[in-house]
């Protein structure tokens, strides 16, 4: 399909999500209720997560019943295939209600996952300019069939990879996991994982991990994104958002828009 620009007509830049976000989801129901600490009962929900282990997340597929493993390398395979310019190291995004020994053993889960997920980034990225150095030789005497193949192939163009610290609402594992990543050699820093079961605490877990974070670096803010929430986090350094909150406004015929026009 050509990649995700192609596919969208969205020729800006793009990011996408390791899978860590749709773990959580197969394991807890509602994600945005539950990592904001909003817990629903889950009566009557069928759980497809099955495990998650040293080696990836196993779950089962909603559409046939299937087995799959999402590991640290298919996510990043994955990510590489739908030509994203920003892409995302697999983490286990941890719900509000566990307790710290898990919330500490799946932040360091994840930080091996994230060590793995950028090897296999740093793997791929070599072998894609391998191969672009090969069809550049091979094509030099005709224009035409290298601009088709710099169309069809999407890791023609360079890609991004963000490190995400977890450790949902404990200072401590927040300053544990933002010194890890700060050490890793990525492009951009992602906050991921519990923020609390209130805006307060989620704005204190957020001024705390801003206060840490390496200031050379991109810092992304996932899943956030109201508007008062975008304020908030630019003024303690935060550059970037994803939230589904435009496109749930899109849907009930809703637009955001400049004052101006109001």
């Amino acid at each position: 399909m050509g990649g995700l620009q192609k596919f969208t007509g969205w020729e800006g830049p793009m990011l996408t999500d390791s899978g860590g976000y749709q773990i959580f989801s197969m394991g807890h129901g509602s994600v945005s209720d539950e990592i904001k600490g909003k817990k629903k009962s889950l009566e009557g929900w069928n759980k497809t997560l099955l495990k998650v282990t040293e080696e990836g997340a196993t779950f089962k597929s909603y559409i046939d019943g299937s087995i799959h493993t999402l590991t640290p390398e298919s996510s990043i395979d994955i990510q590489r295939k739908l030509g994203a310019d920003l892409i995302v190291v697999l983490d286990e995004c941890t719900a509000f209600h566990v307790d710290k020994k898990y919330t500490e053993d799946s932040m360091r889960r994840s930080h091996r996952w994230a060590i793995r997920s950028l090897q296999e980034f740093i793997k791929t990225q070599n072998s894609d300019n391998n191969n672009n150095n090969n069809n550049n030789n091979n094509n030099n005497n005709n224009n035409n069939n290298n601009n088709n193949n710099n169309n069809n192939n999407n890791n023609n163009k360079p890609q991004a990879l963000y490190g995400i610290i977890q450790g949902g609402v404990y200072e401590d594992l927040r300053k544990e996991s933002v010194d890890f990543i700060n050490s890793l050699p990525v492009f951009g820093i992602a906050i991921g994982g519990s923020l609390g079961s209130n805006r307060t605490t989620m704005k204190e877990i957020i001024e705390y991990t801003c206060k840490h974070i390496r200031l050379d670096r991109p810092i992304h803010l996932l899943g956030i994104g109201g508007i008062a929430d975008i304020f908030h986090g630019v003024r303690q350094g935060i550059d970037t958002f994803d939230c589904v909150h435009p496109s749930r406004l899109g849907r009930h015929g809703g637009a955001l828009v400049k004052s101006d026009y109001w």
